[in-house]
């Protein structure tokens, strides 16, 4: 199919709802980095119940690597999200045998309601990530592996989303990738949507799996270099994550740490949570003190540096400002290398919050 058959679709959520579960879907754009910090900023617009895994690649993996790669992916973000999976919550259980009766008990009553899920694979993945390992038992196949990680990641709707940066990517690695991603839809019952730079529309590699591809690029959207993929922030993201801090934000947690022993910060912000302003606006917001309705932000250059991005944050702002909330933006690298100097921004804008409400 040429590139000028391909279907726009506007909205980065919006055209990955189209891809159906066990199938596959392929996107172009001509900045994929920022139809990424797009879906960073509209994460709040995902379907009730779908869970989005992204995996960006600066290069392509070496044909041989591929398999390996994805399933390591879906290991490192299990292990991320442990110990909430299936839709359970698992921290009360432990790697004790008595703990581990009480586990084997929820696995197998949530098997009843989901046959797929492998019991024994489960329990042996559960000691792994509670003891901080990867959770690929080498007794199982990377297709158990794969259907496996993708139910514990998501019980009701996983999407998995493939992007790369690599505008040059050769026919081998091109090929691999096609192969890969169709060896998911038939492992897994995950939903598949491959983001590649515009460059790659004619690429012959990709006709497997290339039919109906989309266009998700705005009108009059110019080619920008993307950015490479280097953090695990940048390589992985998982959303949503809600009332915790996000497993691949290192400011995010170090922001949480450094909370927790502040004796004036102590217990007042929830990270990840839902807010809808009084336009019917959604949002995600970083942290949220509710009974001094004070948003923070932490700020990534990754996500935040677009023409689309910085125009995102200031009409978000806007709506929580008219909503009655003040917000606080903090960058990433403020918090990761000067977390004084931002708890000390967290402590004067909660007294000047604490103080306008006593009036």
């Amino acid at each position: 199919m040429s590139a000028s058959g391909t279907r726009v679709a506007h909205s980065p959520w919006a055209a990955l709802a189209t891809v159906p579960d066990g199938s596959s879907r392929v996107f172009l754009s001509a900045n994929v980095a920022q139809r990424l910090a797009e879906l960073e900023s509209d994460c709040c617009q995902a379907p009730s119940g779908t869970t989005l895994v992204t995996r960006t690649w600066h290069r392509l993996p070496a044909p041989g690597a591929m398999l390996d790669d994805i399933v390591a992916t879906m290991a490192e973000v299990a292990g991320a999200v442990w110990p909430n999976w299936w839709g359970l919550d698992l921290a009360s259980h432990g790697t004790r045998p008595a703990a581990e009766q009480g586990l084997r008990a929820d696995l197998e009553d949530r098997a009843r309601e989901q046959p797929a899920i492998s019991v024994s694979w489960a329990m042996a993945a559960a000691r792994l990530a509670a003891a901080g390992h990867l959770p690929l038992p080498s007794a199982h196949p990377a297709a158990t592996q794969l259907k496996q990680l993708a139910l514990a990641i998501s019980p009701e709707r996983l999407l998995l989303l493939l992007a790369t940066t690599d505008n040059d990517a050769s026919e081998p690695r091109l090929l691999a990738l096609a192969s890969g991603v169709e060896w998911v839809v038939r492992n897994s019952s995950a939903a598949v949507a491959v983001l590649l730079p515009g460059g790659l529309a004619e690429a012959r590699a990709l006709d497997p799996i290339r039919y109906q591809a989309i266009r998700m690029d705005p009108p009059h959207t110019g080619s920008q270099p993307s950015t490479p993929a280097s953090s695990a922030e940048d390589r992985l993201r998982i959303w949503p994550v809600l009332g915790r801090p996000h497993p691949f934000s290192p400011g995010e947690q170090a922001l949480a740490r450094a909370l927790g022993e502040d004796p004036e910060l102590a217990d007042l912000f929830e990270f990840n949570q839902p807010l809808t302003t009084q336009s019917g606006s959604h949002y995600v917001v970083d942290l949220l003190w509710r009974f001094g309705r004070l948003v923070v932000e932490v700020d990534g250059y990754h996500f935040h540096t677009t023409p689309d991005a910085f125009a995102q944050d200031r009409e978000r702002d806007f709506e929580l400002l008219i909503s009655r909330y003040r917000v606080v933006r903090l960058t990433h690298d403020e918090v990761l290398t000067t977390p004084e100097r931002a708890l000390a921004k967290l402590r004067g804008a909660v007294r000047l919050c604490r103080t306008q409400t006593m009036e």
